[in-house]
């Protein structure tokens, strides 16, 4: 991608802007900006060939989630666009051409015309600029692992955007369903319930916890969790058997040990 083509551009028809300029200044600068814009024409279909390549790709992988490839999808719509007024703008160099060839006197009209079109080109530049950014912004997305994903969604939790990080590990669930880390998402999705204070919705979290992931690493701390939920609604009986549960599955874990201390604050043996 040039990028650095709206300099060229500009210091191509600074003569323009000079007074007044002869036919073969305007003539040069015109074949000039004839070639740049045959450059970035290619530019938008490399582009867009490589867009049509990722999407292919990422069609067969079963982790690459249906919005990278609308994404996909809606930058190539972007780019066919963007590549259709290029072509108008390199139909329009072969007027302005064909028109220099045939007048004599004042070049005045076809200077301001020469940078109209400069105006153009630059602004498609930009776009492309843009959507140059956004297919590395997919391309980094369909090529995350697992852990990045994770690492991602913890970090919106512990910034305290707790819908954004319930919505990113429910993400991760849905992509990654076997992978190890899933039972720890799942544990997440409870405490950003518990930390919203919705305790009822957090109890249901934590069950998924501990029904779909017995044997995964978080399964003692939803249990406490979960106890403690149950407290905070002041379901005394359901805390209580919990907490219970855990001390006898994990009796030398540090969750055990407060499940312990949890039942003497309540009483119960």
């Amino acid at each position: 991608m040039r990028l650095a083509l709206p300099a060229l551009l500009a210091i191509a028809l600074l003569p323009l802007f000079a007074g007044c300029v002869n036919q073969d200044d305007i003539k040069a600068d015109l074949n000039d900006l004839k070639s740049q814009t045959y450059s970035l024409s290619a530019d938008v279909a490399s582009m867009k060939a490589e867009m049509a390549k990722q999407k292919q790709d990422s069609a067969g992988r079963d982790s690459t989630i249906q919005s990278i490839r609308d994404s996909q999808a809606n930058l190539l719509d972007q780019i066919n666009s963007t590549q259709k007024e290029v072509r108008g703008i390199r139909g329009r160099f072969d007027e302005e051409q064909k028109l220099l060839s045939e007048q004599s006197g004042s070049s005045v009209g076809l200077s301001q015309r020469l940078d109209k079109i400069k105006r153009e080109q630059e602004g498609l530049v930009a776009r492309l600029a843009n959507a140059e950014s956004a297919i590395a912004l997919l391309q980094k997305k369909a090529a995350a692992t697992p852990v990045q994903d994770y690492e991602e969604a913890t970090n919106l939790f512990n910034q305290g955007k707790y819908d954004e990080a319930r919505s990113a590990f429910k993400a991760f669930i849905g992509k990654y369903r076997s992978d190890p880390l899933a039972g720890n998402a799942q544990f997440w999705i409870g405490e950003t319930y518990f930390k919203q204070k919705d305790y009822d919705s957090a109890i249901l979290a934590y069950e998924n916890v501990i029904k779909k992931y017995p044997s995964g690493a978080k399964m003692p701390a939803a249990l406490l969790k979960q106890g403690m939920a149950f407290q905070l609604i002041k379901d005394k009986r359901a805390a209580a058997a919990v907490f219970k549960q855990l001390v006898k599955k994990y009796p030398d874990t540090e969750e055990a040990a407060a499940a312990k201390t949890k039942l003497r604050e309540m009483k119960v043996k």
